[in-house]
Order: C-alpha cells, then sequence, then structure tokens
C-alpha cells in the first residue's frame, strides 16, 4: 500500500514537472506580440475589420469606440447586426455617424446549413477592400497601439493567418473559478508549440481576433468553407494548415482584452460548445481530458488525505504536501502568464470539479447528439 502511494505520488510530480516546463515554453518572447509605440508604418496598408454583433448592446459600443480611436487610422469597419432583438444596431449607427469609416449591414434571417456568426460574416466580406482582413468579436476592447503592432508584425513576418489570444477579463465568482482551468485543458491539447510549426498539421486559432491576408483568406474558401462550424476559428487553423499557409498564435494580453461570459449558463454553455468542437466531436479527447483531470488534480488531494488519516507517518505526510505543494506553484505560474486571479488558486479543487462536470456533460452532448445553445439558437452537435 506504501509503496503504490509513492509510485502515484511520482507519477503526479513528474507531470506536473512536464507541465512547468510547457508553461515556461510558452510564456518565451517569442510567443508574444507586443506594442510598437516607436515604429511607424510606411506606407500603411487599408486594414478591413468585420465585427459580427448579435444582441450585443451591453458591448459593441465599448468595442467599436475602442477601434475607431486607434491610433493607425488607415481602417474600415463593417459590423453585422445578426437578428439582433435588442438596440445594437441603433448604438452601431450613431457611431457610424460621427465616423465615416464605420459600416452597419443588418442581417435578418439564418439559412439551413450555415451558424449565425459564420452566415453573418460572409455577408460582411463582400464589402470589404483591405489588404488584409481582420475578424473580431463585440466583447472586446482594443488598447490604442493594437492595429498598429498587428500590421506591422503582418508585414514583416508575412503570414497567412495570426491569431492572438487576449488578456481575459474575469469578474465574477464563476468565472474565476472555471475560466483559468477550463482554458488550461484546451492549451494542453493545443500546445502554442505545436500549433506555430509549420512542419505540424496542428491547428488552433482564436476567433476573437484573427487576421488574414486577403489573399490566403480568399484561398481556403473563406466563411463559406466552414459555414456550419460552431468554432470557425479551429476549422479556419486547420484549412490553413491543410493548404500549406503559414499560421502564427501569440499571446497579445498588452493589445486587447475580453471578457467572455458573466454568469455560469453562460460558461457553461460556452465551454460545452467550446469542447465540442474543439476536440471536434471525440468522445475520446473528453475522456482522455477527464483522465488526466483525475491523475493530476484531484490525485494529489487523495494523496495528502491518505498520508494524514490512513498511514499517519512523517515521510507520506511530507511527500504528499511536497506534491500538493509543487502543483499549486505550477499553476500560479501559469495564472502568472494568463493573468488570472491567483487567490482562485484556493479554490481549485471546485475548479476542477466544475470543468469535469463541464466535460461529462459534453461527453453527453456528444454520444447523444444533443443539441448545443448559443446566442439563442440551437445547433446539432
Amino acid at each position: 500500500m506504501v509503496s503504490v502511494f509513492y509510485i502515484l505520488s511520482a507519477v503526479v510530480a513528474l507531470g506536473w514537472i512536464h507541465r512547468y516546463f510547457k508553461v515556461k515554453e510558452i510564456s518565451r518572447p517569442q510567443y508574444f506580440i507586443e506594442p510598437n509605440y516607436d515604429q511607424v508604418v510606411g506606407n500603411p496598408p487599408l486594414v478591413s475589420i468585420v465585427i459580427p454583433a448579435r444582441n450585443e448592446e451591453v458591448n459593441i459600443g465599448r468595442c467599436l469606440l475602442s477601434i475607431v480611436q486607434q491610433e493607425y487610422k488607415n481602417i474600415e469597419i463593417i459590423v453585422l447586426n445578426d437578428r439582433s432583438t435588442d438596440n445594437t444596431a441603433q448604438i452601431v449607427a450613431d457611431i457610424a455617424k460621427s465616423d465615416q469609416r464605420v459600416r452597419l449591414i443588418n442581417i435578418d434571417h439564418c439559412p439551413d446549413g450555415w451558424s449565425g456568426k459564420n452566415h453573418a460574416l460572409v455577408h460582411g466580406v463582400k464589402h470589404v477592400k483591405g489588404k488584409y482582413l481582420l475578424f473580431t468579436d463585440a466583447d472586446t476592447y482594443h488598447y490604442q497601439h493594437c492595429l498598429k503592432a498587428i500590421v506591422l508584425y503582418m508585414m514583416k513576418n508575412k503570414v497567412d493567418l495570426l491569431s492572438i489570444n487576449p488578456h481575459l477579463v474575469t469578474k465574477s465568482f464563476w468565472e474565476n473559478v472555471i475560466m483559468p482551468v477550463a482554458g488550461g485543458i484546451l492549451m494542453i491539447w493545443f500546445p502554442l508549440e505545436k500549433i506555430n510549426d509549420n512542419n505540424s498539421p496542428l491547428g488552433y486559432a482564436n476567433g476573437q481576433l484573427m487576421v488574414f491576408d486577403i489573399n490566403s483568406y480568399k484561398k481556403i474558401g473563406g466563411h463559406e468553407a466552414v459555414k456550419d462550424e460552431l468554432l470557425e476559428d479551429l476549422a479556419f487553423a486547420r484549412k490553413i494548415k491543410q493548404a500549406g499557409m503559414r499560421l502564427k498564435v501569440l499571446w497579445g494580453p498588452e493589445l486587447y482584452q475580453t471578457h467572455m461570459y458573466s454568469s455560469l449558463k453562460q460558461i457553461w454553455n460556452g465551454w460545452v460548445r467550446i469542447f465540442c468542437h474543439g476536440f471536434q466531436k471525440r468522445v475520446l479527447l473528453v475522456m482522455n481530458s477527464l483522465i488526466l483531470m483525475a491523475v493530476f488534480s484531484f490525485l494529489p488531494y487523495l494523496l495528502v488525505f491518505t498520508a494524514f488519516f490512513l498511514f499517519r507517518q512523517p515521510l507520506p505526510a511530507i511527500t504528499s504536501l511536497g506534491v500538493y505543494f509543487f502543483m499549486i506553484y505550477c499553476i500560479s505560474v501559469a495564472y502568472g502568464v494568463a493573468k488570472s486571479n491567483r487567490w482562485y488558486l484556493f479554490l481549485h479543487l471546485l475548479s476542477c470539479l466544475m470543468v469535469s462536470f463541464i466535460l461529462l456533460y459534453t461527453g453527453y452532448v456528444i454520444i447523444f447528439k444533443q443539441k448545443i445553445s448559443w446566442r439563442g439558437c440551437h445547433y446539432s452537435s
């Protein structure tokens, strides 16, 4: 019994040592895009910014103002009001009156076989004129130097698709509990070092900010090629990789931020959608994620309980506490990279329980082909 305890402790410790070096790897400067305060863009190309908006009256004004106030001025902005029933269209129209670069297009339907977002965006792209095509969400806020840094990077590095991970703002209790751990699960299956490797077929992108060379976007078929995808960003990344084009995904917490969800219901539905379609509806990946959680997140707590309440010996107690505190330290490092609230490390067990429940429900949705609710619409899984 004691020998099994030490073997399990060693397995958990080795797993977290491996994870620690992975986190340190993706925190290297090469995986970050920073503001370029001093550089000037020579002969600045036109950037076409396309924003889908469905019932976004809370967010769209703040997002639009952050874009029109960018230091980089050579832009056009197309907002797709996708069947909103709130004040979204009026807010956009008011901003468009004071800035001719903003254009509002109203979408009144969504045909079968399309996700609402992709159908709206395909209509917006018909009107763009820029060399670079930037898609962003209404719940984002872009810092003043964001666009300039993006254009400079695109011009210098000649990538076909650049996607940038934001500073994820978490306000409510459940956001702080669930979002960092759920995001960590996603990063295990989509490590940046492989995504940014041209020789790796693994593709990932963050739809909160994607920038295409317009010719590359057209070559892979645009949004018509991913019309039924609920995670069109990952689908685009796969197509870019399959076509032998250059994909780059970077951290950009100094460029923009986003506040994805507020309520527990939104968090739950959002992550069921992300896990289901991010894993391409493969139950095996859901199960593997649950196994990883069980071994490396739940087992350390069980080891501490076993050492103190069953063995009641100094060496097992010291071993289990060492494993537990090293796990917490590794998670703290990861929270630091993501700018998550470290106080919620003390609720790590609750975080893991909630994410496990979401993964279990995702497996249920995939196996029994349940519909996924998102943005007031229901989609088949």
